[in-house]
């Protein structure tokens, strides 16, 4: 890979991983959801913020993994749970400050499970990938 192209790739993961950060942040500001945000069944907004953040932990895992190729899966793993659980402490921090939004603990707690499982799904995509190869 040369280093233009490397460039291009670094940009294009972590420009995903931002575009889709503002669009959570979007969402989070709002008061008024739409429709969709509104599902009528227990627990539909904790399934919400799973898959949420397991798209949010697969984004980062590709990022961190391209960012730095040498690290261990593990290592990759942890990294991208963390920023995953990071990010969405400050998203609930945030929506203690929009009107008629509220922070809710177990609503971090899934974030982070969420972000979790994405960044696992990232890893045994690549190792697939990479025993395919």
């Amino acid at each position: 890979m040369t280093p233009t192209s490397r460039r291009r790739a670094l940009l294009g993961r972590w420009g995903l991983l931002v575009a889709y950060s503002a669009l959570i942040f979007v969402l989070s500001s709002r008061s008024d959801l739409p429709e969709i945000e509104r599902l009528e069944f227990p627990g539909a907004d904790k399934i919400q913020h799973g898959v949420a953040y397991a798209v949010w932990g697969f984004l980062g895992s590709s990022a961190v993994s391209a960012t730095w190729p040498g690290l261990s899966r593990p290592a990759v793993l942890c990294t991208a749970w963390l920023l995953g659980a990071l990010y969405g402490a400050s998203d609930e921090l945030h929506q203690r400050f929009v009107p008629g939004r509220e922070a809710d603990p177990l609503d971090l707690a899934v974030d982070a499970a969420g972000s979790l499982l994405g960044a696992a799904l990232h890893a045994a995509w690549r190792w697939r990938r990479e025993r395919r190869r």
